[in-house]
C-alpha cells in the first residue's frame, strides 16, 4: 500500500491510503487471466497475492512476465 499525505488550507495533513493488487485479477471470476490455461484461484492465493502488493511473487504472475519478455 502507499501512503500519500497532501497539505490543504488549514495545514493540515490528510492521509490517503491506495492499495496494489494484481492487474490479471478479476474478481468476479474464480480463475486467473495471467494463466495460459483455466487455473481456478484458491482463497490462499487471494489472500497472499492478487489483492495485495505481493502479487508480482506469484509464480502464475512471473510465468505470465517470463512469457511475454
Amino acid at each position: 500500500m502507499y501512503l500519500t499525505g497532501k497539505e490543504d488550507h488549514n495545514a493540515s495533513t490528510i492521509i490517503t491510503l491506495s492499495a496494489s493488487i494484481c492487474p490479471y485479477w478479476n474478481q468476479e471470476s474464480a480463475y486467473c487471466s495471467a494463466a495460459v490455461m483455466a487455473v481456478a484461484i484458491d482463497d490462499r492465493r487471494k489472500t497472499l497475492y492478487c489483492g495485495t502488493e505481493a502479487y508480482d511473487c506469484c509464480a502464475i504472475f512471473l510465468a505470465k512476465m517470463l512469457r511475454q519478455s
